[in-house]
């Protein structure tokens, strides 16, 4: 499994980017407004690949859902979880990954039941702790660019710091 945040031209700061937060204890709303961010700059491709294919995955609507994701899946690399399911349900996706902690490895699974056949049906990973930090760090340094009064949300603050 790899993913990433693709910049294809250099950023700059959103000049007329404007959100509010209406409820200061969700994650879901905090992350939307940094998947709305990214969205804006038409800049930047998520990218994603597990189980030898490139997902069809977009920045509206598959981003936050995965970033919703990344702390269990960063648990079941650490072993504190057993598993997480990894659910891309938001847009067009609709794909299940059954991810195992299995010793100091992270075992890859397809368990979608759209009929979605991938060309492996599994695979392995000793890498996605970090792998994860990484991508939460340059997610992180994208905000600060393109829209760093978002970085200042106390709930996106605390979220960043799952992944020191």
């Amino acid at each position: 499994m790899k993913f990433d945040l693709i910049i294809e031209k250099p950023l700059t700061k959103l000049t007329d980017f404007k959100f509010e937060l209406y409820d200061k204890d969700s994650l879901t709303e905090a992350l939307s407004i940094i998947e709305d961010a990214i969205y804006q700059t038409h800049k930047i491709k998520f990218y994603f690949n597990s189980l030898g294919e490139v997902w069809n995955v977009t920045v509206f609507g598959d981003l936050s859902v995965f970033l919703e994701q990344l702390d269990d899946i960063l648990k079941v690399t650490k072993g504190v979880k057993k598993q997480h399911i990894l659910d891309f349900y938001e847009v067009g996706t609709n794909r299940k990954l059954l991810l195992i902690h299995d010793k100091k490895i992270v075992e890859i699974k397809n368990i979608s039941t759209t009929g979605w056949k991938p060309s492996i049906t599994a695979e392995t990973q000793d890498d996605l702790n970090n792998q994860i930090l990484f991508f939460v760090k340059k997610l992180k340094g994208i905000v600060e660019i393109i829209c760093p009064e978002v970085n200042q949300i106390a709930i996106i603050k605390k979220w960043y710091n799952l992944f020191q």
